[in-house]
């Protein structure tokens, strides 16, 4: 009996010592750095410093010489930290430190009433915090946790069709944002302020006017830069709120200067040029391809009402759909939809994954684009990587053309 609770408790033990420490642990056990914070100047003479001679000499000795050390810690445990020594309102030492760090200040007896230490704390993706303590009664250890910011990024989409490409940006408040033009290089830098990076992957951004995106945060901001084919390209911003998922939408459309977005009966037009028939074979090949490889979560998020052009192709060709099927489409599990009721319409798009034939409609039409890979992924899973939707929409292009050859 005492072997098995031995070997169990033995199991704990290293149980124990293979779990992750939390962030306050990590930055307690890890060697501080060594700043030293005292002024070049010493204290002014004064009626203080007889004060301080005579309360050392009747046993405050350790207290006014004794060497003064202050730990601070911070959360999370690598944040940037500037010290100031301030004396009468005038900075006397500055350092800056990575935490956790021990800061050497001067002993009590040469210090003033007046001298204050000054903490002014930054971490990427938190708020900055600001601290101040009287020199003489700071605590030897300062346990600092900064705030997370206000806001966040949770998603950044890139859309390409008909040689207009938006940047979608879901967050979860109201974004504070400011756009400014680079002056070397084709492109410009996109700020939020007050945001934290939330995105789960970095986006891969390339098609239509953009060449390249890089998302950086720094400290309490995000910079967001955006490469651009040409400099001479307009950038038009609009802003949305989704009730349902409490997300905040941020549209920036870029385009050549001087172009426009099309409108509804453009991109119905645009549709109504397609010799689609819903009973197509080989149509129906693609579509089966790509309703095998998609997610239909991926799918669906394509499906929320974002406000960008790419919400109008995607209701017009369920439109056309229904046009082509006698007012009605069909889903896989054998509902039926009237395209011509604005309430079961919106059912057949949160539907989308599962309507017969409009995968391969869709399809269809990104297959007369100039940007065909590029364009499908827009409407039908915009959240994807490019070099993960590459393949998918490889194999379904290869089963349509095999089935007409």
């Amino acid at each position: 009996m005492e072997m098995a609770v031995g070997s169990i408790g033995r199991g704990l033990v290293a149980l124990l010592c293979c779990l992750p420490l939390p962030p306050l642990a990590r930055a307690q056990l890890a060697a501080p750095e060594e700043v030293e914070l005292i002024p070049a100047d010493p204290a002014p003479l004064g009626l203080g410093s007889l004060f301080v001679g005579i309360a050392s000499l009747l046993g405050g000795w350790r207290y006014w010489q004794g060497e003064r050390y202050v730990r601070i810690t911070t959360v999370p445990d690598d944040a940037d930290v500037a010290l100031y020594y301030i004396r009468s309102n005038f900075q006397k030492r500055f350092e800056r430190a990575t935490a956790p760090l021990r800061v050497l200040l001067p002993k009590r007896a040469n210090t003033t009433r007046r001298d204050v230490l000054s903490l002014r704390i930054q971490a990427d993706g938190f708020s900055t915090e600001e601290r101040v303590y009287p020199v003489r009664d700071v605590a030897e250890e300062l346990v600092i946790r900064l705030a997370p910011l206000p806001n966040a990024l949770v998603a950044f989409d890139h859309t390409y069709i008909a040689g207009r490409t938006t940047l979608l940006l879901r967050t979860k408040e109201e974004p504070q944002f400011r756009v400014s033009r680079g002056q070397s290089s084709a492109g410009f830098v996109l700020a939020l302020t007050k945001t934290a990076d939330k995105l789960e992957s970095r986006p891969e951004v390339s098609g239509g006017e953009v060449l390249g995106v890089e998302v950086s945060q720094v400290g309490e901001d995000i910079l967001i830069s955006i490469q651009t084919r040409d400099s001479k390209v307009e950038v038009r911003s609009k802003q949305s709120y989704n009730a349902i998922r409490k997300e905040h939408i941020l549209l920036l459309d870029v385009m050549a200067d001087g172009a426009r977005l099309p409108g509804s009966e453009e991109v119905r037009r645009a549709l109504e040029r397609l010799a689609y028939r819903p009973g197509d074979r080989c149509n129906r090949s693609a579509e089966s391809v790509l309703r095998e490889r998609l997610d239909p979560a991926v799918v669906a998020k394509a499906f929320r009402p974002s406000g960008s052009i790419i919400d109008s192709y995607q209701r017009e060709a369920m439109l056309l759909l229904g046009r082509v099927s006698r007012g009605t489409v069909h889903t896989l599990g054998g509902e039926e939809l009237r395209t011509g009721s604005p309430l079961e319409l919106e059912l057949a798009l949160q539907s989308a994954a599962t309507v017969e034939g409009y995968f391969g409609l869709l399809a269809a039409f990104a297959r007369g684009q100039d940007e065909p890979v590029t364009v499908l992924r827009s409407l039908l899973a915009p959240g994807m990587r490019p070099d993960e939707f590459r393949p998918i929409y490889a194999a379904a292009d290869s089963a349509w053309k095999s089935c007409r050859h």
